[in-house]
C-alpha cells in the first residue's frame, strides 16, 4: 500500500455552523434533531479513517453530544423512519428519548445551512441526566493513535484488475459507464489530501491518464446523454465524441469517476467515488471571477469546470488526460 491520504480535523463543523442533525440506527431508523436541540457537542477521533459508502468516514473515540428535546420540531428538514410512525408523531419527545435508550446508534451525521452533511461513526450509547439526553462514544480500539491534527488512511492505488466497471460523472449531469474490457489503460495520480468539506471525504485525481476502447452498443450500459440519434440510440462514436468533440481533441468537463471494484475483502462490489481536479489556468477563473463581480455579460467557454483532455487515438481509442490545460486552448 503505497499512499497515504491526510485530512485536517479542523475542518469538522462546529455547534454554530449546525443546521440540524440526524441520528441513524442499525435497524434502518432515522430521525432528525435540529439545532435549537442541540446544547453542546464534543468528540476525539482515531487518526484512521474508515471506508463507508463511497468515500471513507472518522470514526469517533470519546466525546458526547447533549440534546434538549422539544415536543414539537421546528425545521424545514423533517424526513424520519421509525416502527412507531403514529408516536413518534404523538409524543416526539418521549419516542425519541425511548428509541435512544434502546440502543442500535450507529451514525450521527451533522448538517450545515447550505446541506453540506458530515458524518462519523462509533460505539455510542445514550443516557437521560437530568433532564438532557447525552449521547457518548467510547472507545473501541485503545492501540489506535488518536492524537494528531490529521487523519490517515492507506490505499492501494487503482489497479485495472480490480475494476468492474467505471461511470463518467460531467457537470452538466451527462454520465455513462464503460467496464472492464473497454479499459485499455488506467494510471491515476492522487492529491495528498482528500476532498473534504463534506464527508465521506473522496480521493482526487490531479493528473495522469486513462484509454478506453468503447465496444459496440451494451444492453447494460448506464447512459445519459442530452442528445439521441433518429432511432434513439446511442452508439459507441456518440460516447466518444462527447468526450473528445468532432475533431477529436478537446476539453472535457469531467468532474467525477465512480469505480466499482469487486476483489476479495467485500462480499458485493464496492463503489468509490473519486474528485478530479480542475485545471482551468488562474487567469481564465480571475476573468471569470471579476465579470461576475461587475454582473458583466462577459462568456467564457470555460465558464464552468474543466477536467483535463480528451483525444481520439489512430485505432479509435480514447485516451483521456487528467490536471492538463494545453496551451492551444488558452488563446
Amino acid at each position: 500500500m503505497k499512499n497515504i491520504y491526510y485530512h485536517s480535523k479542523d475542518s469538522f463543523f462546529k455547534k454554530r455552523q449546525i443546521s440540524f442533525l440526524q441520528i441513524l440506527f442499525d435497524n434502518g431508523d432515522y430521525f432528525p434533531i435540529s439545532s435549537r436541540e442541540v446544547v453542546d457537542f464534543v468528540f476525539t477521533y482515531y487518526d484512521r479513517l474508515i471506508t463507508h459508502g463511497d468515500g471513507y468516514i472518522a470514526h469517533a473515540r470519546s466525546g458526547q453530544i447533549t440534546l434538549k428535546i422539544q415536543k414539537h420540531y421546528n425545521h424545514t428538514y423533517d424526513d424520519y423512519f421509525l416502527s412507531n410512525t403514529d408516536e413518534y408523531k404523538k409524543e416526539r419527545i418521549k419516542t425519541i428519548e425511548e428509541r435512544l435508550l434502546e440502543g442500535g446508534i450507529q451514525y450521527l451525521r451533522f448538517f450545515n445551512e447550505d446541506n453540506w452533511s458530515q458524518m462519523i461513526v462509533g460505539s455510542f450509547k445514550a443516557e437521560i441526566e437530568d433532564d438532557y439526553l447525552v449521547i457518548r462514544v467510547y472507545p473501541l480500539l485503545p492501540d489506535e493513535p488518536y492524537e494528531s491534527d490529521n487523519f490517515y488512511i492507506k490505499l492501494q492505488p487503482i489497479r485495472k484488475e480490480d475494476i468492474s466497471s467505471i461511470l463518467l460523472d460531467f457537470e452538466n449531469c451527462e454520465f455513462f459507464n464503460i467496464h472492464q474490457d473497454e479499459i485499455v489503460s488506467i494510471d491515476l495520480e492522487f492529491d495528498e489530501q482528500l476532498d473534504g468539506f463534506e464527508i465521506p471525504f473522496y480521493r482526487v485525481i490531479k493528473g495522469g491518464s486513462m484509454i478506453l476502447d468503447i465496444k459496440e452498443t451494451k444492453s447494460y450500459r448506464k447512459v445519459e446523454l442530452f442528445f439521441e440519434n433518429e432511432d434513439k440510440k446511442i452508439y459507441p462514436y456518440d460516447l466518444r465524441n462527447r468526450l473528445t468533440g468532432r475533431k477529436g481533441r478537446d476539453l472535457i468537463n469531467l468532474c467525477h469517476l465512480y469505480i466499482t471494484f469487486n476483489y476479495c475483502g467485500f462480499s458485493v462490489d464496492r463503489e468509490e467515488k473519486l474528485e478530479i481536479v480542475d485545471t482551468r489556468p488562474d487567469e481564465i477563473l480571475n476573468m471569470i471571477e471579476k465579470a461576475e463581480e461587475k454582473d458583466d455579460s462577459y462568456y467564457s467557454p470555460f465558464q464552468y469546470f474543466i477536467g483535463g483532455l480528451a483525444e481520439r487515438l489512430d485505432d479509435k481509442k480514447v485516451k483521456i488526460t487528467f490536471g492538463v490545460f494545453p496551451d492551444e486552448f488558452r488563446r
